[in-house]
């Protein structure tokens, strides 16, 4: 019984890894869709971004759809950020044991145009929006899920959408958690003006552990080259997060903290950047 549920994990992290890897050898990496990147809620983006192998709240459907078979309460998650003083960013997700939703947006407005002359012009608004849907299941102790995605992109009189997919796999244990995801395994950006452009596949992978009580330690590496870090301490109704995120030589650090009464949780997180202005961001979680 061991040996085949440790060999259904095995193959399990590796179809995940090959269909990642293949579609990034595959693919030319322009951005497209990078709200996709940022991140959902403050809680993961205090510990650094690395919750892959966590992922046991509403945020699952954005980080690892395989939380989801790990559900033991209905939670919706909110949260806003005013991402590097240039874009509002926030988000909505709902989860349940085998099922989640969510929606994130990113706008701004204000923009000021110009023409091949370097004038201005007028001023321009850009927007992008992704819904997520989500489902998970369990086969002998190990969790798969998927998250279908719909995204659309907005500026000026340019349109764009398209469909993609996330599938993760995750195994917990006693005192660890390991976590593996593929994001945006298939499809394309099809825009009004003909172009078409593949959506940006990526491939993570996640370990976290619990060092002593209430104190949790994670860490993800994407195939991009960026590697996150962080932690999380639980003293009584309060979190404590920190972390960090590197990548080709620069690095993001990261700070949190959480506060439960009820069955909310309110989160704040602060994020650093060496160009941009540093990030600020707020979320509410509601348990029921």
């Amino acid at each position: 019984m061991r040996k085949t549920f440790l060999s259904s994990t095995i193959l399990a992290c590796l179809l995940v890894a090959g269909l990642a890897q293949a579609a990034v050898a595959s693919d030319d990496f322009v951005g497209t869709a990078a709200i996709a990147d940022i991140g959902f809620g403050a809680r993961p983006m205090g510990m650094g971004g690395a919750f892959v192998s966590i992922a046991d709240d509403a945020s699952c459907v954005y980080y690892n759809p395989a939380g989801l078979a790990l559900q033991g309460t209905r939670n919706v998650i909110s949260f806003y950020s005013n991402q590097h003083s240039q874009a509002g960013y926030f988000g909505l997700a709902y989860a349940q044991k085998g099922i989640g939703a969510g929606v994130l947006n990113l706008g701004s407005s204000g923009i000021q145009g110009t023409d091949e002359y370097a004038q201005p012009t007028d001023t321009l608004s850009y927007e992008e929006r992704v819904l997520l849907a989500s489902v998970a299941r369990t086969y002998q102790r190990l969790h798969v899920g998927a998250t279908l995605k719909y995204y659309t992109q907005t500026l000026a009189d340019e349109h764009g959408s398209g469909v993609t997919c996330d599938l993760g796999a995750m195994y917990r244990g006693p005192q660890y958690s390991i976590g593996a995801v593929a994001r945006n395994i298939f499809g394309e950006v099809r825009y009004s003006d003909g172009v078409q452009d593949p959506f940006d596949r990526s491939f993570v992978v996640g370990v976290s552990t619990t060092v002593v009580p209430n104190l949790t330690l994670a860490f993800d590496y994407e195939t991009n080259g960026t590697a996150h870090v962080g932690g999380e301490y639980i003293l009584s109704m309060f979190a404590l997060r920190a972390g960090a995120a590197l990548r080709e030589g620069q690095s993001w650090l990261t700070a949190g903290l959480g506060v439960k009464s009820g069955v909310f949780r309110f989160d704040y997180a602060y994020q650093t950047h060496e160009t941009l202005d540093d990030t600020h961001r707020l979320s509410v979680t509601v348990n029921f």
